[in-house]
């Protein structure tokens, strides 16, 4: 009984060491199973490099060597504020370089990828312009503007450019100048994508409607060598083409030249003036040209028409003295004139010839200020003028003096042998000539008052009065200076 028992016993303890052995096996089994003892040798990325654009995401794939090492890794960001990195995928947040790095959890080893990251693009959809036509006239400007869409387009450059230079052109601004009569396309194209919107341009003329004329006088009245301007306004003032010519009916009646009228002749003229783009739109003044009403020109032996008038001799008397350089002409003769012959009479006084001149000891024919006026471009011609008072009282500085009244013998020798001078006398009336052979009397051209006219005299006392007047109507002798 007692070795049966030890038997049981034996056969308990056999059984629990049985089961003990079984577990401890069972333990090692797992342990085989779950645990990797083989370090890692390296860690590869599928990329070294990669491209992305901001809000893109990327995947990068890292491999442990050998690859039955332990694969556990970690991933990091040099730029945080740049990227995002979640088991290999990256999110792209701003702009600029990243350094992407996968390290084994086993061995740290390591691999890197750089990572750029540019801005996102957003391409252009279509481009619009504030004006699809539109109607100009030449000269005029026209600002476009061009719209881009979608409005966060990432390039909205454009070009502009026009079919037709002659007729408009456009800036790089999108400014359209109108050149000339005609259509036009102005285009503007996309730098991204392309796209094009356009304006149709028609350039056309705004013509002219009227012209108006200051003064308003309808008819001007103008004495022989007077002057008057008339100012021409073309309306309406945004006329394209706003270019006028003046023109007169009668030249040798009286000239024009941009609306300044010169009265030539006795006679009337039509002063036009004319558009120039094609609307034949003219406005007009007459001109009458009379004789000067200053003059009683109604007086006989004064000169309705000098005939041929020529110098009494070629000789000249250039002047000079004290800085002051003249020529002066000869006494000037009317051959063939026209005038009433005078009849003189009453103790000495000299009788004019029929043919109107004077005495030959003392050449030269007597004229009044009006007919010198009115005939001077006749009785003075080519480069030779009727002088002005300032030409005497230049002659007098030429000759010492200092244009004012003077009684000088010397002076007055200069002036009857360098200058020529004559006591050629003068007229008082068409039928009185006075003191020929006693005072010099010559006129100007400058005049006095309404009743005379400035003239410089001498007397064989010596007495020289460079500034002087006379009645109009007198006779006195004239010269020329050039």
């Amino acid at each position: 009984m007692k070795n049966y028992k030890n038997l049981i016993i034996l056969t308990i303890i056999a059984m629990a060491v049985a089961v003990v052995s079984c577990k401890k096996d069972n333990n090692n089994d797992n342990d085989n199973d779950n645990d990797n003892d083989i370090t890692p040798t390296g860690v590869v990325l599928d990329r070294q490099t990669a491209s992305m654009a901001v809000n893109d995401t990327l995947t990068l794939v890292a491999t442990v060597q050998p690859t039955d090492a332990n694969n556990e890794v970690t991933w990091q960001r040099s730029n945080p504020s740049l990227a995002i990195v979640v088991n290999g995928t990256i999110t792209a947040r701003a702009v600029g370089s990243a350094n992407i790095t996968v390290t084994t959890v086993d061995g740290n080893k390591a691999a890197t990828c750089i990572v750029t990251v540019t801005p996102q693009i957003f391409p252009v959809d279509s481009v619009t312009l504030n004006q699809t036509t539109a109607t100009m006239t030449p000269g005029q400007t026209l600002p476009l503007t061009a719209t881009v869409w979608p409005a966060n387009a990432s390039n909205k450059a454009v070009l502009w450019s026009t079919s037709d230079t002659a007729i408009a052109i456009v800036s790089n601004i999108g400014v359209v100048t109108a050149r000339a009569v005609g259509p036009a396309v102005i285009t503007v194209t996309t730098q991204d994508g392309n796209k094009t919107a356009i304006c149709n341009i028609e350039v056309t003329i705004i013509p002219v409607d009227s012209i108006r004329i200051t003064p308003a006088q309808t008819a001007v009245a103008l004495e022989v060598g007077q002057e008057s301007t008339f100012t021409a306004f073309v309306l309406p003032a945004n006329a394209t083409d706003r270019t006028i010519v003046w023109s007169s009916s009668d030249p040798t009646v009286a000239t024009v030249v941009n609306g300044k009228i010169t009265a030539v002749s006795l006679g009337t003229a039509i002063i036009t003036v004319a558009a120039q783009d094609g609307s034949n739109v003219t406005n007009t003044r007459e001109v009458t040209v009379v004789l000067p009403n200053r003059c009683n020109i109604n007086t006989p032996g004064w000169g309705n028409d000098l005939g041929t008038v020529g110098f009494a001799t070629t000789t000249e008397f250039p002047i000079s003295g004290n800085g002051i350089t003249q020529i002066w002409s000869d006494a000037v003769t009317a051959i063939g004139c026209q005038k009433t012959a005078f009849s003189g009479s009453g103790s000495g006084n000299n009788n004019f010839n029929a043919d109107c001149r004077s005495n030959p000891d003392y050449p030269g024919d007597l004229f009044s200020w009006c007919a010198i006026i009115r005939f001077q471009d006749v009785l003075c011609p080519g480069d030779w003028r009727v002088p002005t008072t300032q030409d005497y009282i230049n002659l007098d500085i030429a000759f010492g003096g200092d244009g004012t009244v003077t009684t000088d013998l010397d002076r007055l020798d200069r002036y009857i042998n360098e200058w020529g001078g004559a006591y050629g006398g003068f007229c008082v009336a068409p039928d009185r000539l006075v003191s020929q052979g006693a005072t010099g009397f010559y006129w100007s051209q400058t005049e006095h008052n309404a009743a005379q006219g400035n003239d410089m005299f001498f007397f064989p006392t010596g007495i020289i009065a460079p500034q002087r007047w006379e009645g109009k109507l007198y006779g006195l002798t004239l010269r020329c200076v050039k």
